[in-house]
């Protein structure tokens, strides 16, 4: 792995895991649960934040490029979708807006700049030949603190879908934490 794709590949891990904290600042600063729709979203951003991490951690792989091109064309998708469902005017949307834009908003553009920062390392790699490289000897403390943060925010996101879901599918506009009651 060349030291450029390792730095972008750490930077791309940091800047998913910030979205995903600011979806946790939401959900338990601001009590606003996540709908099925987000709780999809979500799953999206860990599986790119798990192939950013095997990057850190082993390398550039091209499976790790692929699963983060499924990983963002799903959650595209479904990002979409639900931009799509509150386009209506006088809609207010589902939760705060940040910034002006809802964060299912702000997930579809993240979603739409993995597929470029996708296309750019895959072509980076294939410049300077990186996937024909070893992963690196020894990880920086910061590669270690966002590999430890994203294994915390997979485990976060599990139990807090756990805790408002149950082991039943989530309703449509969650009030309440399901099995805190």
């Amino acid at each position: 792995m060349s030291k450029l794709t390792g730095q972008l590949n750490l930077l791309g891990l940091l800047l998913i895991n910030l979205l995903l904290l600011v979806a946790f600042y939401f959900q338990f600063a601001q009590h606003e649960l996540p709908c099925p729709l987000c709780l999809l979203q979500r799953v999206a951003l860990s599986a790119i934040a798990v192939a950013l991490a095997a990057n850190v951690l082993l390398g550039d792989k091209p499976g790790h490029y692929g699963m983060m091109l499924l990983a963002a064309a799903a959650g595209f998708l479904v990002a979409g979708r639900q931009v799509l469902l509150h386009i209506a005017p006088g809609d207010a949307g589902f939760g705060p807006p940040i910034l002006g834009l809802h964060f299912y908003t702000w997930a579809a553009l993240a979603f739409f700049g993995v597929f470029i920062g996708c296309a750019l390392l895959l072509m980076l790699c294939q410049q300077t030949r990186s996937f024909d490289q070893q992963a690196p000897a020894r990880l920086a403390p910061l590669a270690k603190a966002g590999i430890a943060l994203t294994l915390l925010l997979l485990l976060g996101n599990a139990l807090s879908v756990f805790l408002e879901c149950g082991l039943v599918a989530c309703g449509e506009s969650p009030v309440r934490y399901l099995l805190l009651n």
